[in-house]
């Protein structure tokens, strides 16, 4: 076995130290610091981030702006899937898959019109399906601008 040492002179660790400390990556810290820390983002880099929170949340948007209160009508869960994966194409977002949108939306639409999901709501077959009794989906979904929607959701 043998010892093996890294031999570094002074002078080169204080020229190594040197070109750090003179780096863009300290300017940039040193901008950090004396912004409080925070860090202040472009327009687009806002506008980004703003769509990515807003797709997060995209089936309670999709409840609030794509589905109403009708008493007598009835709404199928699988017809709700299809029109929001239409609602998410259009804003150029991913949706949640089946299995995901299945679990979110019967808590977002019982927050938002106080309807439970159902077992027994007749598809165009005349079979049972999960659904909500009074409820359907508007005409045509309201595209809101990104900053509309936060305070929708606020």
């Amino acid at each position: 076995m043998h010892d093996c040492r890294l031999v570094v002179r002074p002078c080169d660790l204080a020229r190594a130290w040197r070109r750090v400390r003179n780096s863009s990556a300290f300017e940039g810290l040193d901008k950090i610091r004396a912004g409080g820390w925070q860090l202040h983002l472009t327009n687009g880099q806002q506008k980004t981030v703003d769509n990515l929170l807003l797709e997060s949340d995209g089936h309670n948007l999709f409840v609030q702006e794509a589905l109403v209160r009708a008493d007598g009508e009835q709404l199928t869960v699988q017809d709700c899937f299809a029109a929001y994966v239409e609602y998410c194409t259009e804003r150029g977002w991913t949706s949640h898959t089946r299995i995901k949108f299945s679990q979110l939306i019967g808590d977002a639409v019982a927050r938002k019109y106080g309807i439970t999901v159902r077992h027994d709501i007749k598809d165009d077959n005349g079979r049972a399906q999960r659904g909500w009794n009074g409820l359907q989906l508007r005409d045509k979904n309201i595209q809101r601008t990104p900053e509309e929607a936060c305070e929708a959701v606020a």
